[in-house]
């Protein structure tokens, strides 16, 4: 099951706040926006949704949340565009648009949606074998704010958008809390809280906790810690016409890419596509 993913354990780090919380309101049907999450996660039971699609590729994903705390688990699928070597489980450093899930999700398993807290699609990854799992990952929402809270420094945003996983059942939802801390560059300065709700936040945060529902245990709010927020004009706003100046005649600049360490041999355990003999396993 993939709540019981269990991450390598290099250097023991810092526990972080977990908790526990019953029904959270659900978010606006006219919410609008996109989440991502991006962090190291253990990617594990790769199998295929559509056996004449073998580059589409479904992964069960655990991010770590804290020593003591349940990791976070998403269904992620992934589109191997360019038929690279995967292994079928491993570390990998990862970006993925997100959503959390319904009964009506597509997860190509067995089981329910409420055994994952996300579902969506890998946009980027990595696969970095011995790297540190225990990395608390990082969360990008766009959308409206709603609740905000001036005392407490906090407030709510709710993004919907569409992944894969949902197909008629699109857009997907997702909840978060943000709470701005009083470290940093924030401590001393003034917080920058949205102007009113209904503001559109664009916001970059670290996952500090997860509220789950008491007896599925699955993710209902998503409690990032912030790190950088820029706030947007409301919809109906118009936004000044920039007229970029006609660029100066000159030599372009030449990027040089280049590994200087000697390329490892591949490996033989990895494949460029799951086919279906090895989800029988």
């Amino acid at each position: 099951m993939p709540r019981r993913t269990a991450f390598p354990s290099p250097e023991p780090a810092s526990p972080s706040p977990s908790k526990t919380a019953g029904s959270v309101p659900g978010a606006a049907h006219n919410s609008s926006g996109s989440a991502s999450i991006v962090g190291t996660a253990v990617l594990e039971n790769a199998r295929l949704s559509d056996s004449a699609k073998p580059r589409t590729i479904t992964f069960d994903a655990s991010f770590w949340t804290g020593e003591a705390t349940m990791p976070l688990t998403a269904c992620f699928r992934y589109f191997n565009r360019d038929n690279i070597e995967i292994p079928e489980q491993g570390t990998f450093a990862l970006l993925a648009m997100v959503a959390q899930p319904t009964k009506d999700a597509d997860l190509s398993s067995t089981a329910a949606h409420t055994d994952y807290d996300l579902i969506g699609d890998i946009i980027w990854m990595v696969h970095v074998p011995g790297a540190n799992a225990h990395q608390y990952p990082v969360m990008i929402v766009n959308g409206p704010v709603r609740e905000t809270e001036r005392e407490a420094a906090t407030f709510k945003v709710s993004a919907m958008q569409f992944v894969q996983q949902l197909r008629d059942s699109n857009p997907g939802v997702t909840n978060i809390h943000v709470t701005i801390p009083d470290t940093g560059r924030f401590k001393n300065g003034k917080k920058p809280l949205p102007p009113s709700d209904g503001f559109n936040a664009a916001v970059v945060g670290t996952l500090a906790a997860i509220d789950r529902d008491p007896e599925t245990m699955a993710g209902q709010m998503f409690r990032l810690t912030l790190e950088n927020v820029t706030y947007l004009p409301r919809l109906n706003s118009s936004l000044p016409v920039h007229t970029p100046a006609t660029p100066q005649k000159g030599s372009k600049r030449k990027m040089v890419f280049q590994d200087t360490q000697e390329s490892n041999p591949g490996n033989p355990g990895k494949r460029r596509a799951v086919t279906e003999e090895s989800t029988e396993k």
